[in-house]
């Protein structure tokens, strides 16, 4: 964290609690973060910019938000082809964004998402991809 305060210093701090969910409107998550360098200085009022480094970075699959169905909170569902037939498979969502969503597992890299008419498949149909 740097202060305007003290603009040549930077005092480490870690990142002591993240909200559970994210702002809708900004799609950001308040953090609270606790200095570990205290400064006998410090006043109240102090304005400071933190600069957060994850200490593990995560890979997540993408999708447009349309491609997800019967989604409830974290738990989300997708049609993936298999051949000439399909399957409905669960996800793991992560985040959700105004027109995408970041999934942790339930899909590979290599799955056909079936995009267009997954709201009208039956289990005994047999499809046929177009792209």
């Amino acid at each position: 964290i740097s202060f305007d305060a003290f603009q040549e210093m930077r005092f480490k701090s870690i990142v002591s609690e993240i909200a559970k969910v994210s702002d809708p409107y900004t799609g950001t998550y308040e953090v609270e973060v606790r200095l570990l360098d205290i400064n006998s200085n410090f006043v109240s009022g102090l304005i400071g910019k933190a600069e957060i480094i994850p200490s593990v970075k995560n890979e997540y699959k993408v999708l447009p938000l349309h491609n997800i169905h019967d989604a409830d909170n974290a738990v989300g569902y997708v049609y993936v082809a298999k051949g000439n037939r399909f399957e409905k498979r669960k996800i793991d969502i992560v985040h959700i964004s105004d027109s995408l969503v970041y999934i942790s597992s339930g899909i590979s890299i290599n799955d056909t998402i079936i995009s267009e008419g997954a709201d009208f498949l039956e289990a005994t149909m047999e499809i046929e991809i177009i792209e």
